[in-house]
């Protein structure tokens, strides 16, 4: 399974490239999103942070809420990994409040606010 993420990555990277002259910036997005999460299970932390970011950039100005509080959420989680715990704390918890009513996104969120915590003490 591991070796297909290289030939996605490729794939994908070609879209991106036709996608920043065509102006389908959702598409854009979502091709940056999916960039960030491949190189996240490759352990491309630092690549995928910058994709989330472009993915978390291009959903705010599109109004994507949605989709703003899940790459909200890989970002956090990258800048842990990274160790970027003030910036991943502060991402965590804007994107809190907009998953108020979702327990499982919830959950989720405060767990990773607690791995925060920890590393921070």
């Amino acid at each position: 399974m591991r070796g297909s993420y290289p030939k996605a990555i490729q794939i994908l990277e070609k879209c991106r490239i036709l996608l920043q002259g065509n102006g389908n910036s959702t598409l854009l997005a979502l091709t940056f999103f999916d960039l960030a999460g491949l190189y996240h299970k490759i352990h491309r932390l630092e690549k995928s942070r910058l994709f989330y970011k472009d993915a978390l950039r291009l959903f705010r100005r599109l109004g994507h809420l949605d989709s703003v509080a899940d790459a909200a959420i890989a970002l956090g989680n990258v800048e842990l990994q990274l160790g970027q715990l003030q910036q991943a704390k502060r991402r965590l918890e804007e994107v809190r409040e907009y998953y108020a009513n979702n327990q499982n996104r919830l959950k989720e969120i405060n767990k990773l606010l607690k791995v925060a915590e920890r590393l921070t003490q």
